[in-house]
């Protein structure tokens, strides 16, 4: 899997355990401003979010060459 894929993955999940979080947990139906402020989030953060932990998940620190 190469890292646009892997970034994709995350997103994906954070997208949806977000969503789940907010259908279940806040109980959300209804089109509120406070809706509109967490897919605003989810919109903005989530691809910051997912880089951040590909980058520390993933990556390898290349001292010492090869």
């Amino acid at each position: 899997m190469n890292k646009q894929e892997t970034i994709w993955c995350i997103n994906l999940t954070i997208s949806l355990v977000a969503f789940w979080f907010l259908v279940f947990v806040l109980k959300i139906n209804v089109r509120t401003i406070h809706e509109v402020v967490w897919i605003y989030f989810l919109i903005t953060f989530v691809p910051i979010i997912s880089k951040a932990i590909y980058r520390k998940l993933f990556s390898q620190n290349r001292k010492g060459g090869n």
